[in-house]
């Protein structure tokens, strides 16, 4: 599963909250993206959306609160080649 909202801590722990009362037991595990705002707007960008504008507002808006915990693998953002 994933979404931009996962960007925030809060968010993780809540879905990490839920995701253990409705199935006890479950085994859950959080990759996390480099926060790059270079190739990521280049993703956005080569995507040609109508919600371009605003998709480019979410990007600078959860780059700012996205917190990656210390000890993980950190993955890098792969540059989307479209067309």
């Amino acid at each position: 599963m994933a979404d931009i909202v996962f960007c925030k801590t809060e968010s993780r722990e809540e879905a990490q909250s839920v995701l253990f009362a409705e199935a006890p037991g479950v085994q859950l595990g959080w990759l996390f993206f480099e926060n790059d705002l270079v190739p990521c707007e280049a993703n956005i960008r080569s995507r040609n959306r109508d919600s371009l504008q605003a998709d480019l507002e979410k990007l600078h808006e959860y780059s700012a609160c996205y917190f990656i915990p210390p000890g993980v693998d950190v993955l890098p953002i792969r540059q989307e080649f479209l067309g």
